[in-house]
């Protein structure tokens, strides 16, 4: 196996994802934004010096990404990176999930939708949320201390971990019947439409970031550098920095892309 670092001057990167191969976005401290084009990373202007995170990708014309902890919603709509709709007031936010300009998720302090005019709340503030993912607009889920959410296209419910379950950091979904959950002390669960169920990681790292491209292609990170591989079976193994992974990204290329502690993006290629 052979890593190779594409960045990582400060400021610090925090959250990465993409839409294709050699097409990505990286955002962190500062304002700071970058897109991916082949493999050269270029700078583009974000409007802001509040830190960034939160990011999700749907294709080269369309992304977002929030201020951590405020009330701002940006979006990339081909062109710029523009704030979307008015500031969301007292409503601290964490992660994005979008499936068009009309149709975009917030998570933070409760859950909030953008249907294209206005933010409607979805889950009320006080239920705090750091990850939200979906297959598709009917299959969206929210995880983090407020507990595991999920959007069927009507209505948000509850969905009961089992027992035992240490707290979630984040969830990632291939399809209707194939989502996954990552959190403290090496957990990891997986929804198959019916059941939730723990799954056995190998490891007591915490596990911060999940991905991939499909049911047998899974990438989890974590502390000190922890990263695991699903490909049926699971390998376990740990990236040189041995920093903890912030946010992870596969692409169709067979490159995995993950940002990590020490503030860079490291392109690697099982």
């Amino acid at each position: 196996m052979t890593t190779s670092a594409d960045g990582g001057a400060p400021p610090a990167l925090i959250s990465l994802r993409g839409s294709g191969a050699g097409t990505a976005w990286t955002v962190g401290e500062g304002g700071i934004i970058a897109r991916l084009s082949g493999y050269t990373w270029s700078l583009v202007d974000s409007g802001t010096t509040a830190t960034l995170g939160g990011l999700s990708v749907l294709d080269v014309s369309h992304a977002w990404a929030v201020e951590l902890g405020g009330a701002r919603v940006l979006a990339w709509n081909g062109r710029n990176w523009a704030p979307l709709g008015a500031d969301r007031a007292d409503r601290a936010a964490a992660a994005t999930w979008g499936v068009g300009a009309n149709d975009v998720w917030v998570a933070g302090d409760g859950i909030e939708h953008w249907d294209g005019q206005t933010w409607t709340e979805e889950v009320p503030s006080g239920a705090m949320f750091t990850s939200v993912f979906g297959s598709f607009r009917t299959d969206v889920w929210a995880v983090g201390p407020g507990g595991i959410r999920h959007y069927d296209g009507k209505t948000w419910s509850t969905l009961a971990a089992p027992a035992g379950t240490m707290p979630l950091a984040a969830v990632w979904a291939s399809q209707l019947y194939d989502a996954w959950f990552v959190g403290a002390g090496g957990t990891i669960l997986h929804w198959n439409g019916s059941v939730l169920s723990s799954v056995p990681s190998g490891t007591t790292a915490d596990l911060t970031c999940v991905g991939g491209t499909g049911p047998d292609d899974v990438w989890i990170g974590g502390k000190d550098g922890t990263l695991l591989h699903y490909d049926g079976t699971w390998s376990n193994s740990s990236t040189a920095a041995h920093s903890t992974i912030t946010d992870i990204w596969r692409a169709y290329d067979a490159d995995v892309y993950f940002v990590d502690g020490t503030g860079a993006v490291t392109r690697y290629v099982p």
